[in-house]
C-alpha cells in the first residue's frame, strides 16, 4: 500500500538516502533526494587536542551494533592501555542493557568502557573523541555520523545502509569497515596516531557542511517545491 501510494502520478517524494530511493523505485522525474539537514553550516568546528576515548552514540540496542562494538573493544583493550570507549544513549531494553554491563564487569573492564545514559554534552564529547564509531547494522540516513564530522570528529562506521553512503561519497572521508577485524585495527591504528587523520576530518567536514548542513536541506527542498508547482503549471495539475 505504501509503494503504491509513492507511485501515485499525483504524489511527489523526497527521499533521505539514494539507496531508499533505488530501493523504492521512486521515480525520477517525480522524486529528489534530499539529505537531513543535521546542523548548520556555522555550528561546524575542529579540536585538535583529542582526548583517549572512542564514542558510541546512540539506542543501546542490538540493531545498532553496540554488542559487536564490545566484543571489538575488549579485544582492543588487551593491546592498549589508554584508550576508553565512552557509550552514550537510552537503552530502550534494560535486560539488553543489564547483559551488556554484566558482561563488562566480568572482563573487568568498567574504567575502560563507560555506559554514560544519555547525555546533553553530546556534541561536546564528539568534539573531543579520538573517533566516533557508528557500528548500526541497518542505519537508515546516519545522522550520529553526520554530526560527528560537523563536530570535527573521525568516523568510524560499519559498511553498510546509510552509514556506507555517507563514507562512500569520497573514498578519504571516513574509515568504513566490514569485519569486526578490520574494526580492531581501526582502532588500533587511530589510537596510535589520531593526528593523522586531521586532513580527512577536515575535509569530512567540508563535504557534510555541503551535503547535511539544514541550510542546503531548505535551499533543495523549496526548490522541489518550486519544481512541483511549474510542473502543475504546465500540466494542468491541481496540487
Amino acid at each position: 500500500s505504501f509503494k503504491a501510494s509513492l507511485r501515485n502520478p499525483n504524489n511527489y517524494t523526497i527521499a533521505i538516502t539514494e539507496a531508499l530511493s533505488e530501493y523504492f523505485s521512486l521515480d525520477p522525474l517525480k522524486s529528489e533526494v534530499i539529505y537531513n539537514g543535521v546542523l548548520s553550516e556555522n555550528d561546524s568546528r575542529f579540536c585538535s587536542s583529542k582526548e583517549p576515548y572512542f564514542l558510541f552514540a546512540g539506542r543501546i540496542e542490538k540493531a545498532k551494533g553496540i554488542d559487536t562494538l564490545i566484543d571489538v573493544f575488549v579485544n582492543f583493550c588487551q593491546l592498549n592501555t589508554s584508550h576508553k570507549l565512552l557509550v552514550v544513549g537510552h537503552a530502550p531494553d534494560k535486560k539488553f542493557l543489564s547483559r551488556l554491563t554484566a558482561y563488562v564487569s566480568s572482563k573487568q573492564l568498567d574504567d575502560r568502557i563507560v555506559f554514560l545514559g544519555e547525555r546533553s554534552d553530546l556534541f561536546d564529547l564528539m568534539f573531543k573523541a579520538t573517533a566516533v564509531i557508528v557500528p548500526s547494522v541497518n542505519e537508515g540516513f546516519g545522522r550520529v555520523a553526520v554530526e560527528a564530522m560537523m563536530n570535527g570528529c573521525l568516523v568510524i562506521g560499519h559498511n553498510t545502509a546509510g552509514t556506507k553512503e555517507i563514507l562512500s561519497q569520497d573514498q578519504s572521508i571516513g574509515l568504513p569497515y566490514d569485519t569486526s577485524e578490520e574494526l580492531l585495527n581501526y582502532l588500533l591504528t587511530v589510537s596510535n596516531n589520531v593526528e593523522s587523520y586531521f586532513p580527512m576530518i577536515k575535509k569530512a567536514q567540508v563535504i557534510a557542511i555541503a551535503k547535511y548542513s539544514t541550510e542546503q536541506n531548505v535551499d533543495k527542498t523549496w526548490g522541489f517545491y518550486c519544481k512541483i508547482l511549474n510542473n502543475n503549471r504546465h500540466d494542468n495539475i491541481l496540487v
